[in-house]
């Protein structure tokens, strides 16, 4: 399913979003909160039970509203980013980011060629139509994925600098509870 990332597009136009947390792993709760008016739905898969089967099911539930689906990494690793843009998410949330490293990884795997290393599995992903979408996917993925780094810690406020000369980051979130 290609369409335009509606967080995205509301934080390229300065325009304030609204985010729901998907901590359950419900498709049930991610189907009605689909429907709610939110900008994104962020599966969580730092504190939540769900895995990438879990992830799959909660994108077919959101499927019909309009929200953006994102996927808080449960790791900073080319793995994990690969696998939730595979199968659908639109953007990754990597959390407790304190280094450049960490980010230029998540990065690098979120973007194909020239702009990151992802490996061209869009031939045969979901996120890709199994195929079906294959020769759009590529262009799509590179003007519509999200990439987030959240910023949990001291040594994270201070790595933001650097961090911004990253390419392709698209927002700091901050934990403002993680650094009270």
């Amino acid at each position: 399913m290609l369409r335009p990332n509606r967080l995205k597009l509301r934080l390229q136009e300065g325009l304030p979003s609204l985010g729901c947390w998907l901590f359950s792993g419900s498709p049930v709760a991610t189907e009605i909160l689909a429907d709610c008016g939110f900008d994104a739905l962020l599966i969580d898969h730092e504190h939540s039970p769900g895995g990438i089967e879990t992830a799959v099911e909660q994108l077919r539930a959101a499927a019909a509203g309009p929200a953006t689906i994102l996927a808080r990494l449960p790791e900073n690793r080319a793995a994990p980013v690969k696998r939730l843009l595979d199968m659908g998410v639109e953007g990754v949330i990597a959390a407790n980011v304190e280094h450049v490293a960490e980010i230029e990884e998540v990065v690098a795997a979120a973007y194909y060629p020239p702009f990151g290393r992802r490996g061209a599995h869009f031939t045969v992903s979901r996120a890709a139509g199994w195929g079906a979408d294959s020769d759009r996917y590529p262009r799509h993925a590179a003007e519509e994925t999200l990439v987030i780094a959240m910023i949990e810690s001291a040594a994270g406020v201070d790595a933001i600098p650097d961090m911004a000369k990253v390419g392709r980051i698209d927002m700091f979130f901050v934990g403002p509870l993680d650094l009270s």
